[in-house]
């Protein structure tokens, strides 16, 4: 075979004999030359009709040699999840254990993921042992102990099988993810009116990405190539039209297809604070489950990084990389679970042309690895390495999808930069891609692109084989039925199906994924100690300016400053530490949420690591007041009227004021945390978020009813977390209100102080649940298929 590519040695490589078949062999020495099969580098490796492998030099220029299939010849992955059933009163493991009766190799399958068990009577159970991936049974997810029948579909991770009378029967391994787009346009809302217009951002697309291919959307700034890599990853909705996974539409089959999928955002999805192998492990944790062994966490994270050229950055401050470095972490970060489907917003963005092509190249790498990956970028250079071209002109057009050597001779120009200089605007754009809609429509009926899929007929009915709404597809895959579906839509944890609220696996979930995050959010806190420092020292601070200001012996009941500034420093501690927390980290809990991670687990860790700290800065300045000038001692305390008023115990309701103060102090806190994490879910940017506090303070020291008497406005300080605790801590130091503070103020009972408290805590929970809708809300609209 000779190949006109000078780049090759004379001779690079051998087809040879091998155990009965054919082989690959590499004759070229290592380093000047390679012979690549499925994305790795091989001396010799078995070829198979229909096997794909590239002939490289060592800076990664490559021709592609593909095995021929004979006519009418058809190739089939059989997969791994086989064997036989087991028989009356006896049960097996299936796993990635040694020990497993059925083992899979595959980072999504726990060491005990599934039991297999068949009872005396001969019926079938299977028991999903918690796994975070999940089992699935014709497509809904195994929760507990289930009955399986003659003619079901059993699914682990992305393997399958159907249940014969005394085996599993496996179905053909597919790799990668095969993509129809069939006249989809994607519009937005114009206006805030009822009627208002819509804007189109897409117009009638119409595609085909094979499955284990890869795809370059390009175009000028503005086209649509994000929006439409939103459009097929499931992230934005289509107006009209469908995107098919396989044949199964994308809305309503997206939660299916969320652990096999990666999403890599122009954003860096990896915190700046910690090291690779830290953001890599705690990733591992939250998408490959607790379960997996740490041994086995571990050797995925390094494989991971050889296969990206980062084994010598492993210990490194992820802020410390390089640009092109920490995208590389990014994907490793999707790559951890195996994806099946990989989208990447820009990857070669703000890269030099040298790093540009090895990382196109890599792309390239891991689609030849069984993946489908698709990629939007400015940079054309080197998207000949692509299988198919998709380009995106002014006004939502594709103004061409094919091969993208065969793009020049399409629009007649010597240059793919000359394309767009030819549609500049969106009228000239419609033109190109209404030729191109010809050409696709023509396409199909020769089958360049598979046609929307029949609804098969359902094998059996009650009693029968299978279940009502099971499909069938022509080479033996199950396709869920709509019944199916949308009750997998519906049930939407781990891998995007969610177990319902309350129940013992989603508090499971919780807790597990809650711990991962806390952990996390502690290192962090902790890598920047400078920060750390002066955030639990605000405490003292406050405490010892204050003492400073007040000068000599502090008569508790009469001198209602110190009182005023503790209460609005508690709120304004709680505040400043929340406002950035969550929003940002907006980008990477976005791509976290969307590979299945609880939103409840999350919040509930910013919750538990802020209120500690919450509760250390009160600690320290009750303490520090204590030190420096005293705590109330209790006593007789006057009414304005000359009335004497009844008191608190001395030292509060649990026998020392230190106690009390603290309490009241951490409360207000934990008040105006629930507030700042509030602001910080609904913020478009973190600057936007910190502009808010100023005004957030002030309307709590104007509104809290202490400095001025708001008459018929009175109310209003019922929502303001600062009257509550200047009101609890005034009423613990035995004052009064004044004629110019609001009625109700200080109380002077212990019923009183815990009717304060009370109203702190309701404040808390209120924000705390405003910031879980505004958490929910926004997850609903980053996933089609998830609600």
């Amino acid at each position: 075979m000779v190949i006109p590519a000078p780049f090759l040695a004379p001779v690079h490589a051998r087809i040879v004999p091998a155990n009965g078949g054919w082989a690959v062999e590499s004759a070229v020495p290592a380093g000047r030359g390679q012979v690549m099969m499925r994305g790795a580098t091989v001396r010799q490796s078995p070829i198979v009709p229909g096997d794909v492998f590239r002939l490289a030099d060592r800076v990664g220029n490559f021709v592609t040699v593909k095995v021929p299939v004979e006519a009418g010849q058809q190739v089939h992955r059989v997969g791994a999840l086989r064997g036989p059933l087991p028989g009356p009163g006896d049960s097996y493991l299936i796993g990635s254990d040694q020990r497993s009766k059925v083992r899979l190799d595959h980072p999504l399958i726990q060491s005990r993921h599934l039991a297999v068990r068949r009872d005396p009577a001969g019926v079938l159970w299977l028991e999903d042992r918690g796994t975070a991936a999940g089992t699935y049974l014709n497509g809904q997810r195994v929760r507990g102990t289930v009955r399986a029948e003659l003619g079901d579909v059993l699914q682990v991770g992305p393997f399958s099988a159907r249940i014969g009378g005394n085996a599993l029967e496996p179905l053909e391994q597919v790799a990668g993810v095969d993509i129809a787009v069939r006249d989809a346009r994607v519009e937005v809302p114009v206006g805030k009116r009822a009627n208002r217009a819509t804007r189109i951002l897409l117009h009638d697309v119409l595609l085909h990405l094979p499955a284990a291919s890869m795809t370059a959307v390009a175009g000028p700034s503005g086209a649509g190539k994000t929006t439409l890599m939103r459009l097929l990853s499931g992230q934005q909705p289509a107006a009209a039209g469908t995107v098919e996974y396989n044949g199964t539409d994308l809305a309503q089959c997206r939660q299916a297809f969320a652990p096999l999928m990666g999403y890599v955002p122009q954003e860096d999805i990896v915190h700046a604070d910690l090291t690779v192998q830290e953001a890599l492990d705690y990733q591992s944790q939250l998408r490959l489950g607790s379960e997996t062994p740490a041994a086995d966490r571990d050797a995925r994270i390094g494989y991971v990084l050889s296969l990206l050229g980062l084994t010598d950055q492993r210990g490194q401050l992820v802020r410390t990389l390089s640009g092109g470095q920490r995208k590389r972490v990014s994907i490793a970060c999707e790559l951890l679970s195996e994806p099946q489907i990989i989208f990447l917003d820009e990857p070669t963005s703000g890269l030099d042309p040298g790093l540009d092509k090895r990382m196109m190249l890599l792309l390239r790498l891991l689609a030849d690895q069984g993946r489908t990956v698709v990629l939007t970028t400015h940079a054309i250079a080197h998207v000949d390495v692509c299988d198919t071209l998709v380009l995106v002109g002014p006004g939502g057009n594709v103004i061409y999808a094919g091969p993208p050597d065969a793009a020049l001779e399409w629009f007649g120009v010597q240059t793919l930069g000359d394309v767009f200089s030819m549609v500049e605007t969106p009228e000239a754009a419609a033109a190109a891609a209404r030729r191109v809609r010809e050409r696709q429509l023509a396409a199909v009926g020769a089958a360049a692109m598979p046609p929307p899929r029949a609804a098969s007929p359902s094998w059996g009915q009650q009693g029968g084989v299978g279940q009502p709404g099971q499909q069938y597809g022509g080479n033996g895959n199950y396709q869920p039925g709509p019944a199916t579906i949308a009750a997998a839509a519906i049930s939407g944890g781990m891998g995007g199906t969610a177990p319902p609220v309350g129940s013992p696996a989603w508090r499971r979930v919780v807790i597990e994924q809650g711990k991962i995050f806390a952990s996390r959010y502690v290192r962090l806190i902790g890598r920047d100690r400078t920060a750390l420092a002066f955030s639990l020292l605000q405490g003292i601070a406050v405490a010892l300016l204050t003492r400073l200001a007040v000068g000599g012996t502090v008569d508790w009941p009469t001198t209602f400053a110190p009182m005023f500034v503790f209460g609005c420093a508690a709120v304004w501690f709680g505040m400043i530490g929340a406002v950035r927390e969550l929003v940002k980290e907006k980008a990477i809990w976005r791509r976290e949420f969307l590979a299945g991670g609880s939103m409840p687990a999350y919040l509930a860790s910013k919750v538990a690591v802020l209120g500690t700290m919450a509760a250390i800065q009160a600690l320290t300045l009750t303490v520090t007041v204590w030190w420096t000038m005293g705590l109330p001692k209790g006593g007789t305390t006057f009414l304005p009227d000359g009335a004497v008023a009844s008191v608190l115990p001395v030292g509060g309701p649990f026998g020392h004021p230190l106690i009390t103060i603290f309490l009241t102090v951490w409360l207000g806190a934990l008040a105006g945390m629930a507030l700042g994490l509030l602001v910080s879910a609904g913020a478009e940017s973190a600057d936007r978020a910190m502009s808010l506090v100023p005004y957030l303070l002030i309307t709590q020291l104007v509104l809290c009813g202490v400095l001025f008497n708001l008459h018929g406005l009175s109310f209003i300080t019922w929502f303001m977390p600062a009257r509550w605790t200047v009101s609890a801590l005034g009423g613990i130091a035995g004052q009064s209100a004044t004629a110019t503070s609001t009625s109700g103020l200080y109380p002077h009972t212990g019923a009183g102080l815990f009717g304060n408290w009370i109203a702190l805590v309701v404040l808390a929970a209120a924000g705390i649940a405003a910031a879980v809708y505004r958490l929910h809300k926004q997850g609903i609209g980053w996933s089609v298929g998830r609600g």
